[in-house]
């Protein structure tokens, strides 16, 4: 068993980080259908808004307009038609009640959000922690960490045998292997530095495979 197995008793298996992902994708599924439901909602209103104003201003001419349509209507001898007030005053108020069932809804989701955001979150949090715990746990990570001890070792030896070296040879020790001794480079991986990127990009790409696909990825061995 790796060491770092310790740090967990029962490392979570692929299963378990396939359940762990498949309720990331499930929450942010979710989320994205209210905030989608949003934003549908939002242009919702504005439209029934626009209809409220329109049937409001149509009301407001028919009446303007009706005192004097009866009044012609009388003074020509003519029949006085059924008055489009009370249609008109009908259309406002449907307008109006779908106006207020869609901001029913845009609060309703907007007070859903937050918790589906929260959701979001937890599983999230959840995956990279059985990730973790998954990882650390891995055989292949195990012989990660004793190649990066082993390593260590391995440059005190060379040090410490070049300065042997110089010791032994006391003032007859030559220039480059005076400088070669006492070199110390840089541990940056920035551009330029000397660093097997084959390698390290092995690992990157396979934690990519595992964050999304669990069941088939696997760990690179050294």
């Amino acid at each position: 068993m790796p060491e770092t197995a310790a740090m967990n008793a029962r490392a979570p298996s692929r299963a378990d980080l396939s359940a762990a992902l498949a309720a990331v994708r499930k929450a942010r599924s979710q989320l994205e259908e209210l905030e989608s439901g949003q934003e549908r909602a939002r242009e919702k209103s504005w439209a029934a808004a626009g209809d409220v104003e329109t049937c409001q201003e149509r009301l407001a001419k028919l009446q303007q307009d009706e005192q004097r349509r009866l009044a012609s209507a009388y003074a020509q001898g003519e029949s006085v038609d059924a008055s489009p007030v009370p249609a008109a005053d009908y259309a406002l108020a449907e307008a109006r009640k779908e106006l207020k069932h869609i901001y029913k809804v845009e609060s309703a989701l907007a007070a859903e959000i937050p918790s589906a955001q929260s959701r979001l979150r937890d599983t999230q949090r959840n995956f990279q922690a059985e990730l973790s715990q998954y990882v650390v746990n891995a055989p292949q990570y195990d012989s990660l960490c004793q190649a990066h001890k082993a390593a260590w070792t391995r440059l005190r030896s060379v040090r410490a045998a070049l300065a042997a070296i110089h010791t032994a040879l006391g003032g007859a020790t030559p220039i480059a292997l005076l400088e070669s001794a006492q070199r110390s480079e840089s541990l940056s991986t920035n551009v330029g530095a000397s660093i097997d990127h084959e390698f390290v990009d092995s690992w990157a790409k396979a934690m990519e495979r595992l964050s999304s696909d669990p069941e088939n990825a696997k760990l690179p061995s050294l």
